[in-house]
């Protein structure tokens, strides 16, 4: 049987003490939940490749021999389901736990992700006592003089160029932006207020001038395209607190079931793009200021 969960905030202490340099493939075709997932899987002593999308994550996991595959369930061209089917017919896939990363929590989706040979599922925006006891139940428990496997070079604007202690200020100006929970992106990292800017930096460059997926789906006229994008939008404003976008990503997804881009799908993903635009440029000018504002010497 499966050990139960820790208690909450103890699962981080528990992986780093037990789990130190396991190496795990997260599998995630959006750029914000990558460096989500990424700093949450670093901050526990873990090892973490990343794949981009569903081929990726079958070329990577039949190369290496990984402790455990994180992997979204909804990514272009080959997606979780198709990945894990394939990767469980190959010699490194056939005993790695696989554990779903889905933002849909219906019993439907999640027989999909366990029919498809996944073990498990942890639920999208990622909370995260959730991942570390999903992480703590599946991953094989490392001795304690077992040398750990060397953690990868941490990606562009790392830790060392994070905030060290941040004005308080940028919570005000952030909260003025409207449409976002902060108290709830501060849990969602656990309330590592330098992470939380940090991804909240990555928003912004990532989305200034929007999403060119939105675009190419209204040139093309396939209301599948915008259902995708809207999917990937609304997990990616999940994770930072915005509430606003992550309301209108997911009625754009919702759109996915008509059978064209009919004129009210059309006016809501340009409202959508116009929206998003507005509020990466507000975030722009947030986090330029808690940079201006930062003590001399801070990290």
């Amino acid at each position: 049987p499966l050990p139960p969960p820790p208690p909450a905030g103890d699962g981080l202490r528990a992986l780093r003490a037990t789990r130190r340099g396991a190496r795990i493939l997260l599998a995630e075709d959006n750029v914000i939940n990558q460096e989500v997932a990424v700093e949450l899987l670093r901050s526990a002593g873990l090892a973490v490749d990343v794949a981009s999308n569903g081929a990726e994550a079958i070329a990577m996991g039949q190369a290496h021999a990984y402790d455990l595959i994180l992997m979204d369930v909804q990514m272009p061209e080959v997606d979780g389901l198709q990945a894990t089917r394939a990767l469980r017919a190959t010699p490194n896939g056939r005993a790695v736990a696989i554990i779903a990363m889905t933002a849909n929590a219906f019993d439907e989706d999640r027989d999909a992700c366990l029919a498809a040979g996944m073990d498990d599922h942890v639920a999208k925006p990622v909370d995260p006592d959730a991942l570390y006891a999903t992480l703590l139940r599946w991953l094989p428990q490392r001795d304690a003089d077992s040398p750990a496997r060397p953690l990868e070079e941490p990606p562009a604007a790392a830790a060392s160029t994070l905030p060290s202690q941040p004005p308080v200020a940028w919570r005000a100006r952030l909260e003025a932006i409207g449409g976002f929970d902060v108290g709830r992106g501060l849990q969602l990292f656990d309330g590592r207020t330098e992470i939380y800017l940090h991804v909240l930096r990555q928003f912004a460059a990532t989305y200034g001038d929007g999403m060119p997926q939105i675009d190419a789906a209204l040139a093309a006229d396939s209301v599948a395209d915008l259902a995708a994008a809207g999917h990937s939008l609304r997990g990616a404003s999940g994770s930072i607190g915005a509430t606003r976008l992550e309301q209108h990503a997911g009625a754009l997804e919702q759109y996915g079931k008509r059978a064209s881009v009919t004129a009210d799908v059309a006016a809501a993903a340009v409202a959508l793009q116009a929206l998003l635009i507005e509020t990466a440029g507000k975030l722009r000018e947030v986090v330029a200021a808690e940079h201006e504002t930062r003590p001399a010497g801070a990290a």
